[in-house]
């Protein structure tokens, strides 16, 4: 996989995992809807929320080691609850396995 994003201060990367076919759609997917120009805005949190709306789309999150950082960002901004759904924090492995579904190895 060539592209990762996640929410770090000053950043974003997004990590995807699944089968070939869907880490495939996903990746495109996540490049056409986050464009270089989006990763650069000076505020992304806001530019996710207005790309989500203007596409018809919702957000929900599974965080681990940002703690929430992005759903907080999110949820900070007036109107976020038009398009975000839901913010899961699964910092332990067996969470992750249990609720997720990411394989214990």
């Amino acid at each position: 996989m060539e592209r990762a994003y996640c929410a770090v201060p000053g950043g974003t990367r997004l990590f995807l995992t699944g089968t070939p076919e869907v880490v495939k759609d996903a990746c495109e997917m996540a490049e056409n809807f986050w464009p270089d120009d989006l990763c650069e805005a000076e505020n992304q949190a806001q530019a996710c929320l207005q790309r989500l709306r203007s596409r018809g789309l919702t957000l929900g999150l599974a965080e681990s080691c940002t703690g929430g950082l992005v759903a907080k960002r999110i949820t900070d901004l007036p109107g976020s609850s038009s398009v975000f759904e839901m913010g899961a924090v699964t910092y332990s492995n067996r969470i992750k396995t249990q609720l997720l579904g990411v394989p214990e190895e």
